[in-house]
């Protein structure tokens, strides 16, 4: 065996075998290396790099949550439900302090649905109708009382019943003067007959005067009655037109007594149906100052208030209606001003849920729907839809809570490796050129 120990590691022939590779192992370096660099560089025209824009998002159920919040200053004095009590659309939550009694008003509101109700026949209601002056209505007092004064002004004109009084005295009237002017009528044809009378006795007169077998005297006095006879007939002419007149005239009264009854009775009801409307404005008024009523059906939810005699502020949420079911979901995110005219309608959204930490439960899936015209708040508004629902990539069913928020990574674009290479030397070449 030789021995090792004696080899020159410095001799020439040596370094000539260390110094010197092979050329196959050279060439076949060179080719891997090669292919390699081949490699990525043709695969950087088919992988895709997606270009992201992350904008905060929040998603609602079809039907949002429904504040409602105070309009006046003051306590609460009544609580009617419990926290996360089913609710109806209408149902009243609670009281704010005021100093209306809300019993009474429960009974004002009847009456005026009842008055209401009955306003086609209103002259028959009126008579029969118990005016109550024992409300106690804070605000809304001086309108109700200024309806039961116009309530009792228009049954005093009923029971009183002035015009149609008037209306049969005038009647009366005119059936006498209809008996009257019979009478007179006939005085007006005895008179017309004797008229013709004396008036054929003065022409027979005139005939013998001619002739000279009457004397002077005789014939005047013939003259004088027929000239007679002519003035008692045109004076019973004259009291028969009186007559007329006086009958016409009091049928004239009759109808302008009727219109003026038509017209004060159209004037009651109008100021009281008037007084009416205004009632019920003031009425819903004080219910939207003072009550706290539910707009939907829903669960309510306490959010600072939990009992009563505490304090709220104007304008403030007291309570909030979640609805029971929620039929579609809809997605709200705010696109920043920067990047945001890549977001169109139809790209893929991926939404990383606050509640779930995407480690554990994943991303939900959702697509751009719409993308608001005019930013707000530095911000522009996309709409997102969920084909499918809460399920995540992890096949997780997300439980659904209203205004769930978490953060939205939109993919404006797939662009290849190569593409995201070549732009910015693109870029470069037309700033320059």
């Amino acid at each position: 065996m030789p021995n090792t120990d004696n080899i020159e590691i410095r001799s020439e022939e040596v370094q000539e075998i260390i110094g010197t590779p092979p050329a196959k192992i050279i060439r076949i370096g060179i080719t891997v290396i090669f292919a390699l660099a081949a490699f990525l560089f043709i695969g950087s025209f088919f992988f895709k790099y997606p270009d992201i824009i992350t904008a905060r998002v929040t998603v609602k159920g079809s039907n949002p949550p429904a504040e409602i919040r105070a309009r006046t200053n003051g306590k609460i004095t009544d609580l009617f439900v419990r926290n996360k009590q089913k609710v109806k659309n209408g149902q009243i939550i609670a009281i704010i302090e005021n100093t209306c009694n809300y019993s009474d008003l429960l009974k004002l509101k009847n009456n005026v649905k009842i008055i209401k109700k009955n306003l086609s026949d209103f002259e028959f209601f009126i008579l029969n109708y118990n005016f109550s002056d024992n409300y106690r209505l804070g605000e809304i007092q001086n309108i109700y009382s200024a309806l039961i004064r116009e309530m009792k002004e228009y049954k005093d004109f009923i029971e009183l019943d002035y015009h149609d009084k008037k209306v049969a005295a005038y009647k009366k009237q005119v059936k006498a003067l209809q008996k009257y002017m019979i009478n007179i009528k006939s005085q007006v044809n005895l008179s017309k007959k004797d008229l013709i009378l004396s008036e054929k006795q003065f022409k027979r007169d005139s005939d013998l005067y001619k002739k000279d077998f009457l004397s002077p005297a005789d014939y005047e006095n013939s003259e004088s009655k027929v000239i007679q006879k002519k003035n008692i007939f045109e004076m019973r002419q004259s009291a028969l037109s009186n007559v007329e007149i006086r009958i016409t005239e009091a049928e004239q009264n009759i109808l302008e007594t009727e219109l003026d009854k038509v017209n004060q009775k159209r004037t009651y009801e109008s100021k009281i149906s008037e007084t009416l409307s205004n009632l019920n404005a003031q009425i819903r008024l004080w219910e939207q100052s003072y009550l706290l009523i539910s707009p939907v059906n829903g669960i309510v939810n306490f959010i600072s208030y939990q009992a009563k005699n505490q304090n709220v502020t104007s304008g403030e949420t007291v309570f909030t209606i979640v609805p029971e079911h929620s039929s579609k979901l809809v997605g709200y995110a705010e696109i920043p001003l920067s990047g945001s005219g890549k977001v169109k309608n139809g790209q893929n959204v991926n939404i990383k849920f606050d509640d779930y930490p995407d480690t554990q439960f994943g991303m939900v899936r959702a697509k751009i729907k719409d993308v608001s015209l005019v930013q707000s708040n530095k911000f522009y508004l996309a709409t997102l839809s969920f084909p499918d629902s809460l399920i995540t990539n992890y096949k997780i069913n997300l439980h659904f809570k209203q205004n769930m928020q978490g953060n939205a990574d939109i993919i404006t674009e797939d662009l290849p490796l190569a593409a995201r290479i070549i732009n910015p030397i693109k870029r470069l070449f037309y700033e320059k050129f």
